[in-house]
């Protein structure tokens, strides 16, 4: 079971396999086959349920999760918020993620800003 428990402020959560970025809330629940990373902003937390674990993430945190052998640990960003989530969600990929965004077909990838 993949479920948003408890959502304080702005939190984005971003679907890997179709490109799909939204903002977190409360009782959200996700799909068991869904890849996601799920990135705070800052002055917010967020509680996620993952196969019976509790995360619990603060300000400017990010965390994958999906498969049952990821890692999930959690990482530290500097981004702020500002005004459009997938902006949001396209500088912490730049920022976290190993190889970048990954590569959406049909042109749903996510913006991302180098730097």
């Amino acid at each position: 079971m993949k479920k948003i428990m408890l959502v304080q402020g702005k939190v984005a959560i971003h679907e890997e396999k179709n490109g799909t970025c939204l903002e977190a809330k409360n009782g959200m629940e996700l799909d068991e086959g869904g890849r996601y990373m799920v990135a705070t902003a800052e002055n917010s937390s967020v509680k996620i349920m993952v196969d019976g674990h509790v995360l619990s993430l603060n300000a400017h945190s990010v965390v994958f999760f999906g498969n049952k052998d990821d890692a999930r640990r959690v990482f530290r960003h500097t981004e702020s918020w500002g005004w459009n989530v997938r902006i949001f969600v396209g500088k912490v990929w730049a920022r976290v993620a190993p190889n970048g965004p990954p590569k959406m077909e049909g042109g749903n990838a996510v913006v991302g800003v180098r730097g």
